[in-house]
């Protein structure tokens, strides 16, 4: 397109707001096009997202539809094996189940909005749906209503040959699963190709949008062009004609620059007088414009400020020298708003803060008046810097409170005769200032320094100009109390002392703070014996002084007997009483020379030191001593109308030179008072290395366990429980461990240390979880799948907050029948929380877990519990079953076990069967139902236990 061209006049075919309104509806019109196409990419672009997502949809639903065909088959083959209490869990499940897959079918079919089910079939999709025999709304339905038919049957379990039931879990599974496959399949064929047709014809849609840019392109901004340019030729013109207009007005300015001249070189000539004025004064002198920026400033002004003339110029005062924060101590800006309407304003003087260049402020006087510069008014400030004046004013003012200040002063003349005083030199000494001045400062001597001290003082004043310390002196009651000091001489400029000045503080409350820091530092609050930290200390110097003496010494470690119980029964008031009549009799029957210390709670410690260097004869006196101290707390205690019989246990460790650590001694002296409680309470035991060397075993033994644990050298054994006929009917889980260098490794070594040290909790769950496992395997064999296994929990493991959790999970996780888990717990458990192990119990009983009593008869058996625990056995333990032969009261124990559990309706198991006379009293004689021992089978591996298993039942 061609814009109109001017014609030779001059004239304009077609006006400049025409071509405009042409380009504008041109841009309008191709842009609502390219808007067009682009909203249909985007609308495209939305048909694809949501075909995707109704496909996604549909696909999740159909593939629910197969897991939902498996989980129902599931739950009806568990209508035919599960116990009858857990039909109705079962059944709930399958109602729920079936329910979810009649809606999905019919969302697939007629459309779901919830489920995001487009209500629309393909013709491939509802032939397949509806098409033939074997289409697959036949199949589902005919499937669902076979489920709905086993639901409508009484409560009892299915019967096996059932034929809906065998129809739902064998005929209907393999081709419904196959069509349910093909049906999935068919609608991510549809789905792709749908979203492959909408992603075309987005792509058409984005390339008609390039299309269009490119006329635009084509149609729009040449002929904008063209426009353009046709205006710079008329800027041209314009120009030429304000090049007229300027040279005419050069020559007005000519003319008017030279009347300008001559009032200049008037106004210089004033300036000049001004400046030599202003160069001269020592004070700042500066200029401000209405503006609050300087026009003017003296050299006096670099000099106060530190900025240049160059930077102060032209810059309001209120960025340089006074910046905003220090407006309100100098308000210039009145002084000039307010000369206009009085010509001149009388000066005005006040104080203020400046700023130099460098940040530091300063105090400043300013002079402020008005000055008229032409037709305007400025403001003239003289500034004055008064820093130094200030300054003396500060220090007067700080020596007169310095003075009065908590601390107390006197200055003296130089021949120490008071001058004057403060206030507090009255409240820490007594004397007023009337009965000091015109005295020397010895009045308040306290005789403690003798005069080699102050003359070491005085010495120190004039050498170097001081002297501080601490000092005892009189108040004027006759007291005396400590003083920190300080003399400061005052000399003169010829470097002659004209005064003393003293400063003191009464330093009494630090003093016994000290005291009581030290005391509670290194001794005892309650007993006031040495603490821990000083008996440490004292230990290390004891143990130095023996190694270069070669002399013995003993450190007798004391724990009071059933201590906790004063504190339970009587209260802790009673049980501090306690522990300073102790401290005291301690402290009463060891040598002067030795220590009595409290390492905390009821245990003490005394060490005996120089013992002599025979170290047979140190022993003896410190067994003497030892014999003493037992027979000194082997008394009767009386508290608050209460008598308490006092005794205690005592470890003795030895050491002669430099052998031992701190440690180590400590470590021996507690062993030993570990092995005198061990021994019956109220003894000494010294040390003994064979005890050491178990304890150092044991330790072994636990860190050697905990790596089989995470290394998985732990098996599991299993021991045969036969019934009266004897057939196996279950076995207990025994953990073995299967050490690399050792080999099998008893459990007498190691059950109870892991007890003590919580390492039970990983082992109880492994040995759990092998036993689960093992039975998910027996489950699929018919000749083993009537096994029950027991496996024993500990009481620690038992009282863990999810142990209910951990044998649901272990049970989920394995597949094992619960109904064929018994879990065998010791009468030990039952003496904390009753009511906590009878919830848990049952919580597991719903599952169908079942539960033993262990070693009946040797812990804390009670009828009460019997009565109250859902128990399914007793377990006789092996010790009377042993003895049954040599003693009657083992027979009759184990014949009224039998003859209690079975009135409870609890069944009863015998371990440590060996003979046939044991097997023929308990089984024929008492009806016992389960016997277990070396009569029947050791604890084995399972590839053994199951070989025995198969040929008894053989």
């Amino acid at each position: 397109m061609e814009l109109p061209e001017t014609d030779k006049k001059g004239s304009q075919p077609e006006s400049d707001t025409a071509i405009a309104r042409s380009l504008t509806r041109r841009y309008a019109v191709a842009l609502l096009l390219v808007a067009s196409l682009a909203s249909a990419a985007w609308l495209s672009l939305k048909w694809v997202i949501s075909e995707q997502t109704s496909t996604a949809a549909i696909v999740n639903v159909s593939g629910r539809q197969r897991m939902l065909s498996q989980r129902t088959a599931l739950f009806s083959n568990l209508l035919r094996t599960a116990p009858a209490a857990q039909l109705p869990a079962i059944r709930a499940n399958l109602e729920e189940a079936i329910a979810l897959m009649a809606r999905s079918h019919s969302g697939l079919v007629q459309g779901d909005e919830t489920m995001g089910l487009p209500g629309r079939l393909s013709p491939a999709a509802r032939a397949l749906y509806f098409d033939g025999p074997q289409a697959l709304d036949l199949q589902v339905k005919a499937y669902i209503s076979a489920v709905q038919r086993l639901l409508q049957r009484a409560t009892s379990p299915a019967q096996p040959d059932d034929p809906d039931l065998a129809f739902v879990t064998q005929t209907a599974t393999g081709p419904l699963l196959q069509a349910l496959d093909n049906m999935v399949l068919l609608h991510q064929q549809e789905g792709e190709t749908r979203v492959s047709q909408l992603q075309r014809l987005e792509t058409l849609f984005w390339l008609l949008t390039l299309l269009l840019l490119g006329l635009e392109a084509a149609l729009i901004f040449r002929p904008v062009t063209r426009y353009v340019q046709r205006m710079i030729g008329q800027l041209q013109l314009a120009n030429l004609k304000l090049q007229r207009q300027q040279d005419q007005l050069a020559d007005l300015v000519q003319q008017r620059t030279h009347e300008l001249q001559l009032r200049a070189d008037a106004l210089a000539e004033s300036e000049e007088k001004f400046r030599l004025i202003s160069t001269a004064a020592d004070e700042a002198v500066l200029i401000i414009g209405p503006d609050d920026k300087l026009v003017y400033c003296n050299p006096a002004a670099e000099r106060l400020s530190g900025y240049s003339q160059q930077a102060l110029l032209g810059q309001a005062i209120y960025q340089t020298l006074m910046p905003a924060y220090l407006r309100d101590n100098a308000d210039i800006g009145p002084v000039h708003s307010q000369a206009p309407q009085a010509n001149a304003l009388p000066g005005r003087h006040m104080d203020a803060m400046a700023r130099r260049q460098n940040g530091s402020e300063f105090p400043v006087s300013m002079s402020l008046s008005s000055i008229q510069l032409g037709q305007t008014w400025h403001t003239l400030a003289i500034l004055r810097d008064i820093s130094h004046q200030k300054r003396v004013e500060s220090e007067l003012r700080i020596a007169s409170t310095a003075f009065n200040v908590q601390m107390g002063m006197a200055i003296t003349d130089a021949k120490n005769v008071i001058l004057r005083v403060n206030k507090a030199f009255t409240d820490i000494t007594g004397y007023r200032p009337d009965e000091v001045l015109g005295r020397n400062p010895n009045l308040l001597s306290s005789g403690r320094h003798d005069k080699a001290f102050y003359q070491t003082m005085f010495e120190s004043i004039a050498q170097t100009g001081m002297w501080a310390g601490e000092i005892w002196n009189r108040h004027k009651d006759g007291g005396i109390f400590p003083e920190w000091l300080t003399v400061t001489a005052v000399k003169d400029e010829a470097g002659v002392i004209t005064n003393y000045v003293s400063a003191f503080s009464d330093i009494s409350e630090r003093k016994a703070a000290e005291n009581q820091i030290r005391s509670l530092a290194f001794y005892d609050p309650l007993t006031d014996l040495p603490n821990r930290r000083l008996l440490m200390d004292r230990l290390e110097l004891a143990m130095m002084v023996s190694s270069r003496t070669n002399q013995c010494s003993a450190l007798l470690f004391i724990d009071l007997d059933n201590f906790k119980s004063v504190n339970d029964t009587l209260g802790h008031h009673v049980g501090d009483d306690l522990l300073r009549q102790v401290a005291k009799r301690l402290s009463a029957t060891v040598r002067s020379n030795d220590t009595v210390a409290r390492l905390g709670g009821d245990e003490f410690v005394i060490m005996l030191e120089s013992l002599g260097d025979n170290a047979s004869d140190a022993a003896q006196q410190a067994d003497t001593i030892g014999q003493k101290v037992l027979a000194t707390l082997d008394h009767d205690l009386e508290f608050s109308g209460v008598r308490f019989h006092s005794t205690a246990s005592i470890g003795v460790a030895m050491f002669c030179g430099l052998g031992e650590s701190i440690d180590e001694l400590l470590k021996r002296a507690d062993l030993s008072m570990y092995e005198a409680k061990a021994g019956g309470r109220n003894a000494l035991r010294f040390f003994d290395p064979q005890v050491q060397a178990a304890v150092e075993a044991k330790a072994a033994m636990e860190v050697a366990l905990r790596l089989a644990i995470e290394q998985g050298q732990l098996v599991v054994y299993y021991q045969l429980q036969v019934d009266a006929r004897g057939l196996p009917v279950g076995a207990e889980a025994l953990v073995r461990w299967m050490h690399p260098q050792r080999g099998l490794v008893s459990p007498l070594e190691f059950i109870d240390l892991a007890e003590q040290s919580g390492l039970i909790l990983p082992l109880g769950a492994f040995v759990l979880d092998t036993a689960c496992q093992q039975l998910a395997t027996w489950h699929r064999d018919p000749e083993l799948a009537h096994l029950t296994l027991a496996v024993n929990v500990s009481a620690k493991q038992f009282h863990q907050t999810h142990f209910v959790d951990e044998v649901l999970t272990t049970l989920l996780r394995t597949g094992a029948d619960p109904n064929r888990l018994k879990l065998e717990l010791t009468e030990s458990l039952l003496v904390d929380n009753i009511n906590d192990v009878i919830v848990k119990m049952k919580s597991l009983k719903t599952l169908g877990v079942g539960f033993s009593l262990d070693d009946f008869g040797t812990g804390y058996s009670s009828l009460a519990y019997l009565s109250r625990l859902p128990l399914d056995q007793l377990k006789i333990d092996q010790g009377f079953v042993r003895d049954m032969q040599t003693s009657d009261q083992a027979a009759a124990i184990c014949a009224a076990t039998i003859g209690l559990a079975h009135s409870l309706k609890i069944k009863v198991v015998a371990e440590g069967v060996e003979t046939e006379a044991q097997r023929y009293f308990l089984s024929d004689l008492h009806h016992c139902d389960m016997l277990q021992g070396y009569l029947f089978g050791k604890p084995m591996p399972i590839d053994d236990f199951e070989s025995a298993a198969m040929r008894l039942i053989a």
